[in-house]
């Protein structure tokens, strides 16, 4: 919800985060969101120690067929094959944040058609 957003951002930066909020976004529009998010990171780490980052998720997450979880993007078709972003792609760009650290919050619900002992855990504890 709106007013939990908002919660969260202001006590992220009572607490001297320079927080940003994305809602209601399509996949393109999340991946856009967070490549900029690392590539502003890299910028201020350039310029300042910065000592973590956090990235927050509330939305809609599955997994494939291997167990691996996606977000959906408010343009993610019933079938999940259209509008759903990769972990990996998540993964791809906080591996460009160095010496900091990073702190990732998924708050979804996931959807699975995939057998509980197949769900891919270990991508999320494999995360840079």
């Amino acid at each position: 919800p709106r007013q939990d957003q908002m919660i969260i951002k202001c006590a992220l930066e009572a607490n001297g985060f320079d927080a940003s909020l994305g809602r209601n976004l399509d996949a393109q529009r999340m991946k856009d969101v967070i490549k900029n998010f690392a590539e502003k990171a890299i910028g201020m780490k350039a310029g300042a120690q910065v000592e973590a980052v956090l990235f927050y998720f509330a939305g809609h997450g599955v997994s494939d067929s291997n167990g691996n979880l996606q977000l959906c993007g408010v343009d993610a078709s019933s079938d999940c094959k259209q509008g759903i972003l990769q972990l990996k792609y998540i993964q791809e760009q906080f591996q460009k944040i160095k010496d900091s650290l990073k702190i990732v919050v998924f708050d979804c619900c996931r959807n699975s058609t995939t057998p509980p002992s197949r769900i891919n855990s270990r991508e999320l504890l494999d995360f840079p």
